[in-house]
C-alpha cells in the first residue's frame, strides 16, 4: 500500500488468484478467488509470487483501514489515522508513514519501521524481530513473543512500553528520555551501568518522556 499520485489497484501473479476491485459508497473492497467478503477497507491475499498493489492519493489519511495477510505487507508513505493490519506469516515493512491508533502485527515474520511516526500504535509480533529506525513514537507499545526488539535514533514522546517474553531490547535514542530496565533472568545495561542476571535499572524517572524495557528472557541495553 502507498501513495500515488490516482488511487489505483494493480495485481500481479497467477490468474486462478486473480482479484477483483470495487468501490461501493466511496468505499473500497478488494476481494481475491477463492471469493473472501471484505469490510472497507479490507484486503486479503495469498503467499506464492502473487502481489497487489493499492495506491492511494498523495496526501490522503486513512481511516478504518484493514489489512490481513498470510504473506509479506509493504506499507510507503501512508497517513492512517486508525487502522490494523496483520500478516499471518511474512514481514511487515512500514516506511515513511505516520499511523495513530492503530495496530502492527505479525504472527510469523519481522516487523520493520524506519522514518516514521507512531502515535498510540501498538506492535505486535508472535515469532520474530521489531527494529524501529529513525522512529517517533509517542505513546503505544511493542509487545514480542519471542524475538528481540532493536531501535535505532528513538524518539520517544511520553511513555513508552516495550514488554519482551523471550528475547533482547537494545535501544538507542536521538532524545534523552528517563529509562526504567527490567529483566527477569538476563543482563541489563543503562549507559555505563550495567547489571548481571536479572533486576531493575532506572533512571530520570521524573522525565515526561519515559521508555520501559522490558524481557523475562534475554537482555536489556539503553543508550541516549
Amino acid at each position: 500500500v502507498k501513495e500515488g499520485a490516482h488511487c489505483r489497484v494493480q495485481y500481479a501473479g497467477q490468474k486462478p488468484a486473480a482479484v477483483k476491485a470495487q468501490v461501493k459508497d466511496g468505499q473500497l473492497t478488494v476481494t481475491q478467488t477463492p471469493s473472501v467478503r471484505a469490510k472497507h477497507p479490507h484486503f486479503i491475499w495469498s503467499r506464492g509470487t502473487n502481489r497487489i498493489t493499492i495506491t492511494v492519493p498523495r496526501g490522503s489519511q486513512l481511516k478504518g483501514l484493514t489489512i490481513k495477510s498470510n504473506d509479506d505487507i509493504d506499507l510507503h508513505q501512508l497517513h492512517l489515522a486508525s487502522g490494523m493490519v496483520k500478516t499471518t506469516a511474512g514481514d511487515l515493512t512500514v516506511n515513511k508513514c505516520r499511523l495513530a491508533g492503530s495496530s502492527l502485527t505479525s504472527d510469523s515474520g519481522d516487523i520493520e519501521v524506519t522514518n516514521s511516526q507512531l502515535t498510540g500504535t501498538r506492535v505486535t509480533n508472535t515469532s520474530g524481530d521489531i527494529d524501529f529506525d529513525r522512529v517517533m513514537v509517542k505513546g503505544g507499545k511493542a509487545d514480542i513473543d519471542s524475538g528481540d526488539f532493536s531501535a535505532h535514533g528513538l524518539t520517544v514522546n511520553g511513555h513508552y512500553l516495550v514488554n519482551n517474553q523471550s528475547g533482547d531490547n537494545e535501544v538507542d535514542t536521538s532524545n534523552q528520555p528517563g529509562a526504567i530496565l527490567t529483566s527477569d533472568s538476563g543482563d541489563n545495561e543503562l549507559g555505563n551501568r550495567e547489571q548481571d542476571e536479572g533486576g531493575k535499572l532506572e533512571h530520570d524517572l521524573n522525565n515526561p518522556d519515559l521508555i520501559r524495557l522490558i524481557t523475562q528472557s534475554g537482555d536489556n541495553s539503553f543508550n541516549s
